[in-house]
């Protein structure tokens, strides 16, 4: 995991970037790591991004995520030709910090990686 805490506009913006493994075990095991870590701390906005290999929308990745940082979006991203499975994600907390996410399909971004890009429009408190 990356992180990265920055003053953006007067606040206090924290950035994790991560990409959990293909073992379910494993995954539970960062997630919990992940979540220890972004209790720390007093920030106006968190920013969690990165590929969560998730594609089960009861899994325990997902319903601690979204426990601490709200909803985690089902976009699908993977494989980049034919996206099937929402495997990468962006969460924002507080929520209505996200003024909208959304998945690049064109052919650029399908040729640059197996996962399709997200990007997300942020609306900084204040």
């Amino acid at each position: 995991m990356i992180e990265a805490e920055f003053a953006a506009f007067e606040q206090c913006v924290r950035l994790l970037v991560t990409h959990f493994g293909l073992r379910a075990r494993e995954r539970r095991k960062q997630v919990d790591d992940l979540l220890t870590i972004a209790d720390n701390g007093e920030t106006d906005v968190d920013l969690l991004l990165g590929d969560f290999n998730e594609w089960q929308l009861r899994s325990y990745a997902v319903r601690m995520l979204t426990k601490r940082l709200g909803s985690v979006p089902r976009i699908r991203t993977w494989p980049a030709r034919r996206p099937a499975l929402p495997l990468d994600s962006i969460c924002v907390s507080p929520a209505s910090a996200c003024r909208a996410i959304d998945v690049v399909t064109t052919a650029q971004a399908r040729h640059a990686s197996d996962h399709l890009p997200l990007v997300c429009e942020v609306l900084l408190p204040g």
